[in-house]
């Protein structure tokens, strides 16, 4: 068991679509790295589990977020 759990650092937080994103920042190989996550009414989901900057992120979790919408 780990006594200091790895959360999440939110960077930014917007809904979209109905979707709520979050933005949130890691490091990996001391490299910022950064992620999105989605939440919606039946749960959450990792959008994006890799992208080099935060744009990056947004943009690649609104592509998620179009494409689930359009299924």
């Amino acid at each position: 068991m780990t006594s200091d759990p790895d959360y999440p650092k939110i960077l930014l937080s917007f809904d979209y679509r109905g979707f709520k994103i979050e933005i949130a920042r890691d490091r990996f190989a001391k490299q910022d790295i950064y992620m999105a996550w989605v939440n919606h009414q039946y749960g959450c989901a990792m959008a994006v589990p890799h992208a080099k900057n935060a744009r990056l992120a947004v943009k690649k979790a609104k592509r998620w977020v179009d494409n689930r919408i359009k299924q």
